[in-house]
This record gives C-alpha cells, sequence and structure tokens, in this order.
C-alpha cells in the first residue's frame, strides 16, 4: 500500500537514486512537482543532492496535504533524475486521509479497532488478521458497499423508520443514524459479522476466478488433474459466508442470478 498520512499532515517524500531496481550514481539535479488528483501542481522545484547521497527528500507542508474526498486522497510526486546524460522519469504515490475516514455509520457498521476485537469469535479471518491496517480499512469499506448494494426486507427494520422521506426503506444507505441505532441489536450484530465476513473474503487471492475468466478448464498439480467449472458461480453479491449470515433478512426475489 502507499505511504498514508492524516490530513494537513506534514510530509517527507524520499525520492530513491535508482531505476527498475538499479542505482543511478551520476545525479545532477532532481526535478520534481507533487501533484493532485486532477493533475494540477500544488508544488514543485528541484533539488541539488549532497555529495555520495543516494536521495533526496522533498518536503510537502501540511496546508498542502488537503483531504478533498470522504476518505482518501490521493497525491503524486513526479520526478525527473537529471544525469549528465540523460534524464529518468519516476513517481511516488502517497494518500491522505481524512479525519473519520473509515467511521462507524457513515460508511462502515464496524471500525478497524471493533474488527480485530470481534475477529476472535469468528473462523477463519486469518487474511483480515494479517492484512496491514490500511487493507483492513479499505477491506472494511468494500464490503459496506457491498452490503449497501443489498435489497433487504423492508420488516427487518423498525416500524417506525420503514418509511423515511416517503419512500420504502430496503437499504442500508436509506437509514438515518436515529433509524440505525434503533435497529435490534441481533440484526445489528449479523450485519457487522456478515461485513467482517466479506472484508476478509476480499482479501483472498481469487485465483479460480481469474482462471475460469481466462477460459482455463483445467491444471494439473503433480499428478492430479483438476477442473474448473465453466460456468460462472451464482452471483448474489456477497461472499457465501456473509450471504448465509444475513440472507434471512434480504428481499432475494430478483436478485440471485447468474452474471
Amino acid at each position: 500500500m502507499f505511504l498514508t498520512i492524516p490530513g494537513f499532515t506534514p510530509a517527507s517524500i524520499a525520492i530513491p537514486f535508482e531505476h527498475d531496481g538499479y542505482p543511478v550514481t551520476d545525479v545532477i539535479t532532481v526535478e520534481w512537482s507533487v501533484r493532485d488528483e486532477q493533475g494540477y501542481s500544488i508544488l514543485a522545484g528541484s533539488s541539488v543532492p549532497d555529495a555520495g547521497s543516494s536521495e533526496v527528500v522533498v518536503y510537502v507542508d501540511g496546508h498542502l496535504n488537503e483531504p478533498l474526498n470522504e476518505t482518501y486522497t490521493t497525491y503524486e510526486v513526479a520526478y525527473r533524475l537529471v544525469t549528465g546524460s540523460k534524464e529518468i522519469p519516476g513517481s511516488i504515490i502517497y494518500q491522505v486521509e481524512a479525519e473519520g475516514a473509515v467511521k462507524e455509520w457513515r460508511n462502515t457498521l464496524i471500525t478497524p479497532l471493533r474488527a480485530l476485537s470481534m475477529m476472535r469469535e469468528i473462523p477463519n479471518m486469518s487474511e483480515f488478521a494479517a492484512a496491514s491496517r490500511d487493507e483492513q480499512k479499505a477491506a472494511l469499506l468494500f464490503a459496506y458497499r457491498s452490503l449497501c448494494a443489498m435489497k433487504f426486507n423492508t420488516s427487518v427494520f423498525p416500524r417506525e423508520y420503514q418509511v423515511i422521506g416517503g419512500e420504502k426503506v430496503t437499504s442500508l444507505r436509506q437509514l438515518t443514524e436515529e433509524a440505525w441505532h434503533a435497529c435490534s441489536a441481533q440484526f445489528v450484530e449479523d450485519l457487522r459479522i456478515a461485513q467482517m465476513i466479506e472484508a476478509n473474503d476480499s482479501l483472498v487471492s481469487p485465483e479460480l476466478g481469474a482462471m475460469r475468466e481466462a477460459g482455463v478448464l483445467s491444471y494439473t498439480v503433480g499428478e492430479v488433474k483438476q477442473f474448473v467449472s465453466s460456468q460462472r458461480p451464482l452471483s448474489v453479491g456477497l461472499c457465501p459466508a456473509a450471504m448465509r449470515k444475513i440472507g434471512r433478512y434480504l428481499d432475494l426475489s430478483r436478485r440471485i442470478g447468474r452474471a
């Protein structure tokens, strides 16, 4: 993952003197530009390296590292290593995290720290446990969006919140914070566990899915030949284990099908 810093925090970005894994020893100067997501330069300059150094450091003031999105904003340090005979381009990516980038109720049902506590009560969570903190956050955000895409039976929500703003409530995104806190404890717990399971599943390498997409029908491990189904698996928007946890709450009348 990329270097991630809190919003409005100064950043020190080291530009190494290397290209394709090999050192570049005759760097005269480094020309660089810090760019935002739209490609606009917010800071630019050139740095002359000290004798014998293997990098230069670009300092970006905190006020320039503005979180422009709800969760993460990406910046790029584009540079050129100028030697006596050529110019070598490169870039380094870093991200700025907004305050409350992963915030319970706003874009997740469970915070990363609460997830680590709950993980001990859910089997087969090895992928989530082994992931970095940034990977865990990304997986939780992804799983939350998957849950929000599901259509729920209106009856699972508290009676007084089954219609909000004149619309029948069938999605988690329609709930107000007050409505969410009025939901039954069992419903909330099941949703949180489902989000954990889906987050863990999103971190698993989809090897068989990749083989199927590539048209591979069989492969051999040692002397054993394994066959890959030519049909896509049944698609319901969540992994099977997460579906088992919340399936009874969903309106699946028109969601089940083959992709």
